[in-house]
């Protein structure tokens, strides 16, 4: 990296840093120019839409406003200064344009924004239609192979790491990787049940680390499919983090039997009350275990949660991801290594976390660098014929 770029980016992390020092205090008007101030600083293209969108809401008073209020206030400084320094700065902004300018000019492509990596594909529960369920259970990354991914990966840019799969909880020495890459940010998709106050004390401690807990929607829905009192312990989880300051947020599945209650106003208030700042919505796909086709939400639920979201955001203080109604917004589907790849717990990488892997556009983590996998073989999606559907972010698998 050059002196210059060198500057750049000590320029963009201090002024970076004094906005969301001055967050929770600032009126909305000085909140405005700061945002003029961020505008500045960054050179990516996006990064700057993103801001004046961000300046339009502080005008209005948007709850996302609030929502930013909220994270800087209630997280512990430690999580505070990781979600700034790795998520917001390395991630998005420097990691952006180091992607999308020096990687690009010298490997000929632009990596992706993040990896999602299934280091086990184990669980201490047994829940119908998990996709997880489709590999073999004694699959397992050794803890070398995703050291190096991750390493190399923050060669390319990449300081936004996903885990996914199995239960993470159950693997003790992932608590080594957080540690040993703190300038990364780990995201974990985990049912819960496995953190008690002791683990939200250690994930604070690290601050790099922001577990979103699965849920099917209130208590009955919720053990019906996860196991009876499954829904309390993940309540406790979720009570245990707030007070230690942790970022998290919750997962659902949207299925045709609980699309209307994940997206009521009365359960988004309870996940808002117990500390949640991010609610990802996953859309039910039928592989995996025992995969049951009548869950599939028809087409007339998916438009009407579409809109339902959509006045969530106008309303609620909590910031909402819908996969995969979200599409427009990113320019259609973002797998295949076009904003993230999959690598399964085999060493497998696959072009999305929701297909089964195959044989033809798979290619192996194992032996390999990060760089060796975008742009070679098929992608299995757009082998089918389905290129211009992902495009326009209808994926084949709906």
């Amino acid at each position: 990296m050059g002196v210059i770029n060198r500057v750049i980016n000590y320029t963009q992390r201090r002024g970076l840093r004094e906005i969301m020092t001055r967050l929770p205090s600032s009126s909305p008007e000085n909140l405005v120019r700061m945002t003029h101030l961020a505008e500045i600083l960054t050179r990516n293209h996006d990064d700057k839409e993103i801001l004046r969108q961000m300046r339009e809401a502080f005008r209005q008073n948007h709850p996302s406003l609030q929502l930013a209020r909220n994270a800087i206030a209630r997280l512990s400084p430690n999580c505070r200064d990781r979600l700034v320094n790795n998520l917001m700065i390395s991630a998005l902004v420097i990691g952006n344009s180091m992607r999308e300018n020096e990687i690009y000019q010298r490997e000929g492509f632009t990596p992706p924004l993040l990896m999602v990596i299934s280091p086990t594909m184990r669980c201490n529960l047994n829940c119908y239609g998990c996709y997880a369920g489709g590999y073999r259970q004694d699959f397992g990354l050794p803890f070398e192979l995703i050291d190096r991914v991750i390493t190399e990966g923050k060669e390319l840019g990449i300081y936004f790491i996903t885990f996914s799969g199995g239960e993470i909880f159950i693997r003790e020495d992932i608590w080594e990787i957080y540690a040993k890459h703190p300038d990364v940010y780990f995201q974990l998709y985990t049912n819960g049940t496995l953190i008690d106050r002791e683990t939200a004390q250690r994930l604070a401690e690290l601050g790099n680390v922001a577990p979103m807990i699965s849920t099917e929607g209130m208590e009955q829905r919720t053990d019906a499919r996860r196991g009876a009192g499954t829904f309390k312990r993940i309540m406790q989880a979720m009570e245990h983090l707030a007070e230690a300051g942790v970022l998290f947020g919750a997962s659902c599945t949207e299925t045709r039997d609980n699309m209307e209650e994940i997206c009521a106003p009365e359960f988004i208030d309870l996940l808002i009350d117990k500390g949640a700042l991010v609610i990802w919505y996953f859309q039910y796909i039928p592989i995996g275990r025992t995969p049951v086709m009548e869950l599939v939400p028809t087409p007339a639920q998916r438009d009407e949660f579409r809109r339902r979201v959509r006045d969530l955001r106008n309303t609620k203080p909590i910031f909402i991801g819908d996969f995969w109604n979200d599409g427009y917004y990113v320019g259609g589907c973002i797998a295949g290594g076009r904003q993230y790849i999959h690598i399964n717990a085999n060493g497998d990488v696959e072009p999305c976390a929701c297909r089964l892997s195959r044989r033809v556009g798979r290619g192996r983590a194992r032996g390999r660098r990060p760089s060796d996998t975008p742009g070679r073989g098929v992608d299995p999606c757009r082998a089918q014929g389905a290129d211009q559907a992902v495009r326009r972010g209808i994926c084949a698998l709906r």
